[in-house]
């Protein structure tokens, strides 16, 4: 059995019974790296656990896009690829010439490889397979460190940009943001074995 993420709940049943929902929030101390810094080694350790543990906990859930999120189809994607279309074009009109022609190479590859992949990922959509519930924003700023991580576990906050999706999502984002600043060694060996596990 997979076990829950590390957060804490209570139930009030008077509460429940009268339809309303609420979130007990617990004094925990926590920490985060100051950005753009990355998460230090032992920190990368724990939030790759952190958030394994929170994706397996969702995986293949039956009220996955039908109840909790949606599906994304193609309409979905469409419009993301839209919105990075655009945001792409801003992006490198703001730039102009301090982007580099290897970095604008670089960029053009990936927003071009974008129908190619949605491709290769639809019938996991399609047929619910391998997904889970994704963060969206996984950075190091949305990681709340245990300063007892005895006693505490990692927390993610910020959830605006939650889905359902492909777990190893959420390990490129946090990869990319941080390497690509020239540092996070230790980011870069736990997000390659945890992606080893899930592959």
């Amino acid at each position: 059995m997979v076990p829950r993420p590390a957060y804490r709940r209570t139930d009030n049943l008077a509460l429940k019974a009268q339809g309303f929902a609420h979130l007990h929030l617990a004094h925990v101390r926590h920490s985060r790296p100051e950005w753009p810094l990355p998460p230090l080694n032992v920190q990368c350790e724990r939030l790759i656990d952190g958030v394994a543990r929170f994706h397996a906990f969702r995986w293949e859930r039956p009220r996955l896009g039908g109840g909790i999120g949606e599906l994304p189809g193609d309409e979905f994607v469409r419009r993301h690829y839209d919105g990075l279309a655009e945001a792409w074009s801003g992006f490198a009109d703001f730039l102009d010439d301090r982007l580099s022609a290897e970095r604008r190479r670089l960029y053009e590859g990936v927003l071009s490889s974008w129908p190619k992949m949605w491709l290769q990922r639809r019938g996991r959509f399609t047929h619910a397979t391998d997904i889970t519930l994704i963060h969206g924003d996984l950075h190091g700023c949305n990681i709340l460190f245990p300063q007892s991580p005895r006693q505490d576990g990692v927390y993610l906050i910020d959830w605006e940009n939650w889905r359902v999706s492909v777990g190893t999502d959420d390990l490129a984002y946090l990869m990319t943001l941080h390497w690509s600043r020239g540092g996070g060694n230790g980011l870069k060996s736990s997000c390659s074995g945890a992606i080893t596990r899930i592959c």
